[in-house]
């Protein structure tokens, strides 16, 4: 029996998210779909530190079976992004921070 989050979390990535081709270190590249967007955060404090912007990319474990490990990329269009870190695995789906 299919997980009906599940069905509706790739529903909303076809319908949403960009067209991507994951290149592992090793092994074939898979074609997914993904999210792309920026984080927006600070660093060194509200007073004098300074506003950070990082794109990310989220997409859905289950289409590539694991976590992306740093150095890893996802291709959208001509645009090639590198996997840096991760900022987030709810089990469902991952956030990282690419360049």
């Amino acid at each position: 029996m299919t997980d009906v989050f599940d069905t509706a979390l790739t529903d909303i990535f076809l319908k949403l998210g960009s067209e991507a081709v994951f290149t592992p270190s090793s092994g074939d590249a898979v074609t997914l779909y993904v999210n792309k967007d920026q984080a927006i955060g600070t660093q060194g404090g509200l007073d004098a530190g300074r506003v950070i912007v990082e794109d990310t990319i989220e997409y859905i474990i289950a289409d590539i079976g694991r976590e992306a490990v740093k150095g890893e990329t996802f291709t959208i269009g001509s645009a090639i992004y590198t996997m840096c870190e991760t900022v987030n695995n709810d089990g469902k789906t991952v956030l990282v921070t690419v360049k």
